[in-house]
């Protein structure tokens, strides 16, 4: 055991070094995983790990420092003094644990819930009803090769996942569907989305706010195509900055978790991640059809008649 000078100093490498809070990493991370209540510091750290098991707490390090920093698992592993094929089987490994239990931390607020969440929106830009806003993020992957490799092929011409995020008021993640590959519209994903049968059965309570990518529907209220009164001026001025909170959880998420904004080099399904298996799969043989953004006479008449109950 070091002086508490050297520990200090190792405690701000780990700041550093995994982008996480130095008391969070312990008691935070870990704590989802089966591991004596045993410090980093108080470890015994072999010269030579060969022919020795990884300890749980070096696991989560190594997952953390690939998320960090979205480094070659082959850099990881020199770090580590790891091979590159025990640093791909722990990122595997530890990825699949977190997505086993995102339910435990991504869920849609409960019943008593939704009023605050309402509040909490209504102040950024006197929007009412507002309980999530909702958009799609590209993330940008390594060919995964095959028949099927130009399904991820987005409109930019490079390969991503398509990444759904439904988010609250204090940048809270309520839902994430990352099955889609990027060449997917957003409209499509939500139309086959588990968030969308949660709303139509009224188990989730609210508004919806979205751009305009998606069609205006009783459940998701898009901006106004073409803004003339000001009533309708308003009311996108409103939206456009009520929404802006999904717009800074992508912007985050890629900033504090690199290998977001880097190409992933992991396998297709370990990128993807099974996080809800009620999600519906993605079929290589259908196509998307056109969308109509803004949900037709129907959702145009039910903009209208919201904005002049709210924004007149």
């Amino acid at each position: 055991m070091g002086t508490d000078k050297e520990l200090d100093s190792l405690k701000l490498q780990l700041v550093k070094e995994f982008l996480l809070n130095k008391n969070k990493l312990s008691s935070y991370i870990v704590q989802g995983f089966p591991t004596p209540k045993r410090t980093l510091f108080e470890r015994q750290i072999h010269t030579d790990l060969r022919g020795l098991p990884v300890n749980k707490m070096w696991k989560v390090l190594i997952a953390l420092r690939f998320y960090a920093t979205g480094c070659y698992q082959l850099v990881n592993g020199d770090m580590f003094e790891l091979g590159q094929s025990t640093i791909s089987r722990i990122v595997k490994d530890v990825s699949l644990r977190i997505a086993n239990n995102l339910r435990a931390w991504v869920n849609f607020p409960l019943p008593n819930q939704v009023e605050i969440v309402q509040k909490k929106f209504y102040q950024i830009s006197k929007f009412p009803g507002v309980t999530m806003a909702m958009d799609c993020t590209h993330i940008p992957i390594s060919s995964p090769g095959g028949e099927q490799a130009e399904y991820f092929r987005n409109r930019k011409g490079w390969m991503s996942l398509n990444v759904q995020l439904i988010v609250g008021p204090d940048m809270e993640i309520f839902d994430v569907v990352t099955r889609w590959p990027g060449s997917v519209h957003d409209s499509r994903i939500f139309q086959n989305s588990r968030a969308l049968e949660l709303m139509e059965n009224g188990l989730v309570k609210g508004i919806c706010i979205a751009d305009g990518g998606y069609a205006q529907t009783q459940f998701v209220y898009t901006p106004h195509p073409n803004p003339i009164t000001n009533a309708q001026k308003k009311y996108n001025y409103s939206h456009i900055r009520t929404r802006n909170v999904v717009e800074r959880v992508n912007g985050v998420l890629k900033s504090r978790f690199r290998c977001l904004s880097r190409k992933l080099g992991t396998a297709i399904k370990t990128s993807k991640m099974h996080l809800d298996e009620e999600e519906l799969q993605f079929q290589y043989e259908t196509v998307d059809a056109e969308v109509m953004n803004d949900g037709g006479n129907n959702g145009f008449n039910i903009r209208n008649s919201f904005i002049a109950r709210h924004f007149m």
